[in-house]
């Protein structure tokens, strides 16, 4: 029995579809198959025996039990009135009683054996399907995530921006570092010899009552020489345009992002900076 042969055999042993003439050459195959295959046929024959996972879950009736042993003992008197019935009428020794006959398996339909292994390939090609399916609509979501979001940044920044940001070679920026290393806020400003404006973005700088954020020019000693721009902050990504040709000169000293306190105006706080040693504009 070649190999195809005797997994198709598995599969219907594992149904209960094989005769005894089918099932004795199956399990002569079988003894003489390799330990390798054998082991393959015993996990497709549980995996096709085992249907608890396709069964609904379902708490049984506190009555059923009562009922089932009531109906077995009603069945159990009536058979021993008959045979009591039986024994009154026809007397006849143990020895003389009839023995019934061994019914043998009948043959099971070729009908029957194709329908059943044409559900079981389907089942699995519809499996594989499946899986496919999700596997595809998931990349879609993912490129649509990406598509809106390059939709959204297209409505916030103009074209021209975006482009010279992304593939202008002379396109420079500069990336402030935070004061404090526990500080979840990002800030940097990209400038372009086209712009008419130095470009200021910032994230996750977090909202203040009361307070402002200014993008300031800061010497040697961290004391506000300009600002360049003033906004709120709303926690997301933000912004700002900046005067080009003070941003591009970088002689006045260093870009800052401040918060400022209208209470205290002279204490402005520092929180992002650049780093002299990071300037490229």
């Amino acid at each position: 029995m070649k190999t195809h042969e005797l997994l198709e055999a598995a599969t219907l042993d594992a149904l209960g579809l094989l005769d005894d003439n089918e099932r004795a050459a199956f399990e002569a195959a079988f003894t003489a198959a390799p330990p390798a295959l054998q082991a393959q046929i015993r996990r497709e024959q549980s995996r096709l025996c085992t249907i608890e996972g396709i069964l609904p879950v379902v708490q049984p009736d506190p009555a059923l039990r009562a009922r089932v042993v009531a109906s077995v003992s009603a069945a159990a008197r009536e058979a021993a009135a008959e045979l009591a019935a039986a024994s009154t009428a026809r007397p006849a020794p143990f020895d003389a009683a009839p023995i019934p006959p061994i019914m043998g398996t009948r043959r099971v339909s070729p009908l029957w054996r194709g329908a059943a292994l044409g559900f079981a390939t389907a089942a699995v090609v519809m499996a594989v399907a499946t899986l496919q399916l999700h596997g595809r609509f998931s990349e879609l979501q993912r490129q649509a995530r990406s598509d809106a979001l390059i939709t959204e940044i297209l409505k916030t920044y103009s074209s021209r921006v975006l482009e010279d940001s992304l593939f202008d070679q002379r396109t420079t920026r500069v990336v402030l570092t935070a004061s404090d290393p526990a500080q979840q806020g990002k800030a940097s400003v990209w400038l372009n010899p086209e712009w008419d404006h130095a470009q200021f973005y910032c994230l996750n700088l977090p909202a203040r009552d009361g307070r402002t954020y200014r993008v300031v020019v800061l010497d040697d000693q961290n004391r506000v020489v300009n600002t360049l721009a003033e906004f709120n902050s709303n926690g997301g990504l933000m912004n700002r345009e900046l005067p080009a040709q003070q941003v591009a000169a970088g002689t006045d000293g260093r870009i800052g992002v401040v918060m400022f306190d209208e209470r205290r105006p002279d204490a402005p706080e520092i929180i992002l900076s650049e780093q002299p040693e990071g300037r490229s504009l």
